[in-house]
């Protein structure tokens, strides 16, 4: 399971479980830019807020 998890969830594949699911295909492992920043802020504080 482990290798299939290396292999199958790479953020290049364009699959429903692959890393970084909500971002766009290709983005790779970079970090988030203050933009991308402030989108995951906005959406955690909606989804706080609404739970």
């Amino acid at each position: 399971m482990y290798e299939a998890v290396c292999v199958g969830g790479q953020p290049y594949f364009p699959t429903w479980y692959r890393w970084g699911y909500g971002w766009p295909v290709g983005r790779g492992y970079k970090g988030l830019s203050e933009r991308e920043l402030g989108l995951v802020e906005a959406k955690l504080e909606k989804y706080l807020n609404s739970n």
